[in-house]
């Protein structure tokens, strides 16, 4: 009778039950050991650094950390060690850099100290910062850090080179005033980083750099030349991807654990697709307005489960081709597409025809907009160069 008012699953072992030991027990302490085994931790409001992007340059950024994640759960503090886990992220508040006084420093052994920024928080992998241990001081009720600029010229440098060339390019993006120690690149390095995870489209005359972190938009694209391109043969079945015939390119479609489960691409069977792009199944083969394409694979329901899986706007023709004696009006409803989407459609290809004609489009500064300028008195071709700090914002001393 008293069972029937307990709070918690009771073991199914008697000796257990008597003792109220719980059925199951919980794996959380056991998961937080794990993430804190390192003797060094990164913890909340701990000195960070960091790079961010503006004006076309890398520079380098102190912040204070306000937010830890590891696969999506908050966590109050990470061993080092696990920093360069891709489930790993941080959020951080930016600091202002200025440089120190003897009011600041009695010692003049350090030539910036920080202070607070009115601005948002930026959030970035884990692997993208580097824990400090600065000098901490106290001045008129109000905590600030002490640096000197060699160190921050070696973060600056040990920073640029860990990035690689994807990550660098998907830098958080901080518009400044004045900034400080940026990153010296050279003009093919930043190319390698406008580069970086992007593909050419062969297709498109002259050829289109496509930007495969947006897969969606490559759906998009490669859509638009299965559809309205009428260099691109429809009756070879090309991939939605890469334009490659299904005897080069497959794919392969299963449908994902539980009963709840959405289909998504089987990747330990695909393979051989020119232009490997990452995307969400079941975002992808909805038609939406700001997202109209529906081009996914789809499994053909007359052929084996051994074959590959058949393109959406390709399956009319695979119909045709592969079960002439097959009823397409039974299945019209899997590779139908409506009258918006393909309006939408057709629009996203007047613009890529637009684009082409028009060429790459030319980046102008407005004459009033403030110019970042490196001092020559610290510029050098081997260490970032450096200069003040001052985002356009609020801050406080």
């Amino acid at each position: 009778m008293c069972g029937r008012y307990r709070t918690q699953t009771i073991s199914g072992d008697r000796l257990k039950r008597v003792q109220e030991i719980e059925r199951f027990h919980s794996t959380e302490s056991s998961n937080s050991d794990a993430l804190e085994a390192d003797s060094k931790l990164l913890l909340i409001h701990d000195p960070i650094a960091t790079l961010v992007a503006c004006d076309q340059r890398i520079w380098l950024v102190l912040g204070e950390v306000n937010g830890i994640r590891y696969n999506g759960e908050a966590i109050d503090r990470l061993g080092h060690n696990l920093l360069v886990e891709a489930a790993a992220t941080v959020s951080f508040q930016p600091l202002g850099l200025r440089p120190a006084t003897s009011d600041d420093d009695n010692s003049e052994k350090y030539d910036w100290r920080t202070f607070n920024l009115l601005i948002r928080s930026f959030e970035v992998p884990a692997a993208c910062i580097e824990p400090l241990d600065p000098e901490v001081r106290t001045r008129e009720g109000k905590t600030f850090h002490l640096h000197q600029s060699p160190f921050l010229v070696a973060t600056t440098s040990l920073l640029l080179q860990r990035m690689q060339p994807a990550a660098l390019k998907n830098l958080p993006k901080m518009v400044l005033r004045k900034a400080c120690f940026v990153a010296q690149t050279s003009s093919e390095e930043l190319t390698d980083i406008a580069n970086a995870n992007t593909s050419e489209c062969s297709a498109c005359t002259p050829a289109v750099r496509l930007d495969l972190s947006h897969g969606q938009r490559v759906l998009e694209h490669i859509a638009c030349h299965i559809l309205f391109d009428e260099t691109t043969d429809r009756t070879a079945l090309p991939c939605g991807l890469c334009l490659l015939p299904p005897s080069k390119c497959k794919y392969f479609v299963v449908k994902g654990r539980g009963a709840k489960a959405n289909l998504r691409i089987d990747s330990e069977r695909s393979g051989g697709c020119g232009r490997s792009v990452n995307f969400v199944y079941g975002i992808a083969a909805l038609s939406t307005r700001t997202s109209p394409c529906s081009n996914v694979p789809l499994r053909c329901p007359l052929c084996s489960k051994a074959e590959p899986a058949v393109w959406r706007y390709n399956l009319e023709l695979h119909f045709i081709d592969c079960h002439p004696t097959a009823s397409t009006a039974e299945y019209s409803a899997l590779w139908t597409i409506s009258s918006d989407e393909m309006a939408a459609m057709r629009k996203i290809w007047k613009e890529i025809k637009e684009r082409q004609r028009k060429g790459p489009k030319k980046q102008y500064r407005k004459s009033n907009a403030p110019k970042l300028v490196i001092s020559e008195a610290h510029s050098t071709q081997t260490i970032p160069q450096y200069v003040f700090f001052h985002p356009k914002s609020s801050a406080s001393a």
